[in-house]
């Protein structure tokens, strides 16, 4: 996505995403997702690697994952 917000911008050493329609919730290490994902992944992009939702895209019940603690 152009104009996002790149892993290396982002705050902090964890990254964490939630999601309340299913519940699921986890973080990672900055520094190995930039190491497997490189720095310059925009964050929609890797959320989306790193969620692996069956209800990505769904018109109904759709996936809700988002980061945590990122507000913008």
């Amino acid at each position: 996505m152009t104009g996002s917000i790149k892993l290396r911008d982002h705050p902090g050493d964890a990254v964490r995403f939630s999601c309340e329609n299913c519940g699921r919730r986890g973080q990672y290490r900055k520094g190995k997702l930039m190491a497997i994902h490189g720095p310059d992944i925009p964050l929609p992009d890797l959320l989306v690697v790193i969620a692996r939702c069956d209800r990505r895209g769904q018109m109904h019940d759709a996936c809700g994952v988002h980061y945590m603690g990122l507000t913008g």
